[in-house]
Protein backbone atom coordinates (compact mmCIF):
# COMPACT_ATOMS: atom_id res chain seq x y z
CA UNK A 1 0.00 0.00 0.00
CA UNK A 2 2.98 2.26 0.49
CA UNK A 3 3.18 2.56 -3.29
CA UNK A 4 -0.48 3.49 -3.57
CA UNK A 5 -1.36 0.36 -5.52
CA UNK A 6 -3.26 -2.73 -4.49
CA UNK A 7 -1.19 -5.65 -3.26
CA UNK A 8 -0.35 -8.36 -5.79
CA UNK A 9 -2.34 -10.73 -3.58
CA UNK A 10 -5.48 -8.90 -4.71
CA UNK A 11 -4.79 -9.68 -8.37
CA UNK A 12 -4.15 -13.32 -7.52
CA UNK A 13 -7.31 -13.59 -5.40
CA UNK A 14 -9.37 -11.80 -8.06
CA UNK A 15 -8.15 -14.15 -10.79
CA UNK A 16 -8.82 -17.16 -8.54
CA UNK A 17 -12.39 -15.99 -7.99
CA UNK A 18 -13.01 -15.28 -11.69
CA UNK A 19 -11.65 -18.70 -12.63
CA UNK A 20 -13.92 -20.30 -10.02
CA UNK A 21 -16.97 -18.50 -11.47
CA UNK A 22 -15.95 -19.57 -14.98
CA UNK A 23 -15.53 -23.19 -13.90
CA UNK A 24 -18.99 -23.15 -12.31
CA UNK A 25 -20.43 -21.85 -15.57
CA UNK A 26 -18.89 -24.59 -17.73
CA UNK A 27 -20.84 -27.62 -18.90
CA UNK A 28 -20.88 -30.51 -16.38
CA UNK A 29 -19.38 -32.88 -18.97
CA UNK A 30 -16.57 -30.56 -20.07
CA UNK A 31 -12.93 -31.24 -19.33
CA UNK A 32 -12.40 -28.06 -17.21
CA UNK A 33 -15.46 -28.81 -15.08
CA UNK A 34 -14.46 -32.46 -14.58
CA UNK A 35 -10.89 -31.42 -13.67
CA UNK A 36 -12.28 -28.92 -11.14
CA UNK A 37 -14.56 -31.55 -9.59
CA UNK A 38 -11.67 -34.00 -9.33
CA UNK A 39 -9.37 -31.39 -7.78
CA UNK A 40 -12.05 -30.55 -5.26
CA UNK A 41 -12.45 -34.24 -4.31
CA UNK A 42 -8.70 -34.69 -3.94
CA UNK A 43 -8.50 -31.49 -1.89
CA UNK A 44 -11.09 -32.86 0.52
CA UNK A 45 -9.20 -36.15 0.89
CA UNK A 46 -5.72 -34.59 1.16
CA UNK A 47 -6.18 -31.11 2.61
CA UNK A 48 -2.89 -29.35 1.92
CA UNK A 49 -3.58 -25.69 1.23
CA UNK A 50 -0.09 -25.16 -0.15
CA UNK A 51 -0.81 -27.58 -2.99
CA UNK A 52 -4.53 -27.10 -3.57
CA UNK A 53 -5.98 -24.18 -5.46
CA UNK A 54 -9.44 -25.09 -4.13
CA UNK A 55 -8.32 -24.90 -0.51
CA UNK A 56 -6.52 -21.62 -1.12
CA UNK A 57 -9.69 -20.16 -2.63
CA UNK A 58 -11.77 -21.45 0.27
CA UNK A 59 -9.37 -19.90 2.78
CA UNK A 60 -9.42 -16.60 0.91
CA UNK A 61 -13.22 -16.56 1.00
CA UNK A 62 -13.23 -17.53 4.69
CA UNK A 63 -11.04 -14.52 5.44
CA UNK A 64 -13.75 -12.22 4.07
CA UNK A 65 -16.69 -14.21 5.55
CA UNK A 66 -17.91 -15.49 2.19
CA UNK A 67 -17.00 -19.17 2.42
CA UNK A 68 -20.63 -20.11 1.81
CA UNK A 69 -20.13 -19.13 -1.83
CA UNK A 70 -17.46 -21.81 -2.13
CA UNK A 71 -19.52 -24.43 -0.31
CA UNK A 72 -22.73 -23.89 -2.31
CA UNK A 73 -21.11 -23.96 -5.76
CA UNK A 74 -23.94 -21.93 -7.30
CA UNK A 75 -22.93 -20.24 -10.55
CA UNK A 76 -25.74 -17.68 -10.45
CA UNK A 77 -25.04 -16.73 -6.84
CA UNK A 78 -21.29 -16.56 -7.49
CA UNK A 79 -21.83 -14.38 -10.54
CA UNK A 80 -24.22 -12.10 -8.66
CA UNK A 81 -21.85 -11.77 -5.69
CA UNK A 82 -18.71 -11.10 -7.75
CA UNK A 83 -18.68 -7.32 -7.08
CA UNK A 84 -19.17 -7.97 -3.35
CA UNK A 85 -16.40 -10.58 -3.25
CA UNK A 86 -13.95 -8.30 -5.06
CA UNK A 87 -14.83 -5.32 -2.86
CA UNK A 88 -14.38 -7.37 0.34
CA UNK A 89 -11.08 -8.82 -0.91
CA UNK A 90 -9.83 -5.33 -1.74
CA UNK A 91 -10.87 -3.95 1.65
CA UNK A 92 -9.39 -6.90 3.53
CA UNK A 93 -6.02 -6.74 1.77
CA UNK A 94 -5.75 -2.95 2.05
CA UNK A 95 -6.61 -3.15 5.73
CA UNK A 96 -4.01 -5.88 6.29
CA UNK A 97 -1.44 -3.84 4.37
CA UNK A 98 -2.12 -0.71 6.42
CA UNK A 99 -1.88 -2.67 9.66
CA UNK A 100 1.37 -4.22 8.51
CA UNK A 101 2.79 -0.81 7.57
CA UNK A 102 1.85 0.62 10.97
CA UNK A 103 3.43 -2.32 12.79
CA UNK A 104 6.55 -2.26 10.65
CA UNK A 105 9.68 -0.91 12.26
CA UNK A 106 11.77 -1.13 9.11
CA UNK A 107 14.03 1.66 8.00
CA UNK A 108 12.75 4.29 5.61
CA UNK A 109 13.13 3.32 1.99
CA UNK A 110 15.52 5.55 0.13
CA UNK A 111 13.89 7.29 -2.81
CA UNK A 112 16.77 9.01 -4.52
CA UNK A 113 16.73 8.92 -8.33
CA UNK A 114 20.13 7.20 -8.44
CA UNK A 115 18.89 3.99 -6.78
CA UNK A 116 15.35 3.56 -8.12
CA UNK A 117 16.54 0.68 -10.29
CA UNK A 118 17.42 -1.48 -7.27
CA UNK A 119 14.95 -4.10 -6.03
CA UNK A 120 13.00 -2.92 -2.94
CA UNK A 121 14.88 -5.27 -0.60
CA UNK A 122 18.12 -3.39 -1.33
CA UNK A 123 16.61 0.07 -1.08
CA UNK A 124 16.29 -0.28 2.69
CA UNK A 125 20.08 -0.33 3.02
CA UNK A 126 21.84 2.82 4.15
CA UNK A 127 24.18 4.47 1.67
CA UNK A 128 27.22 3.81 3.86
CA UNK A 129 26.80 0.04 4.02
CA UNK A 130 29.15 -2.20 2.11
CA UNK A 131 26.30 -4.08 0.38
CA UNK A 132 24.82 -0.82 -0.89
CA UNK A 133 28.24 0.36 -2.04
CA UNK A 134 28.94 -2.93 -3.85
CA UNK A 135 25.52 -2.89 -5.51
CA UNK A 136 25.91 0.71 -6.61
CA UNK A 137 29.42 0.06 -7.99
CA UNK A 138 28.26 -3.13 -9.75
CA UNK A 139 25.27 -1.29 -11.20
CA UNK A 140 27.48 1.44 -12.67
CA UNK A 141 29.89 -1.12 -14.12
CA UNK A 142 27.02 -2.97 -15.76
CA UNK A 143 25.52 0.22 -17.19
CA UNK A 144 28.88 1.49 -18.43
CA UNK A 145 29.50 -1.76 -20.33
CA UNK A 146 32.39 -3.10 -18.24
CA UNK A 147 30.56 -6.40 -17.68
CA UNK A 148 29.59 -8.25 -20.82
CA UNK A 149 28.16 -11.71 -21.34
CA UNK A 150 30.54 -14.37 -22.50
CA UNK A 151 29.98 -15.73 -25.98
Amino acid sequence: METGSLPLRYDVAKNDWLLYVKLLSSDPGSLPYNAYRELRKVSDRFPDKDLSWCLQLRETLQNVDLSHLYERESYLEALEKTPLVLRKLRQSLISADITSAKDSKSETILNTPSNNHFPPRFMRLGKNTRVYSDLFTHSHKVHSGLFTRGV
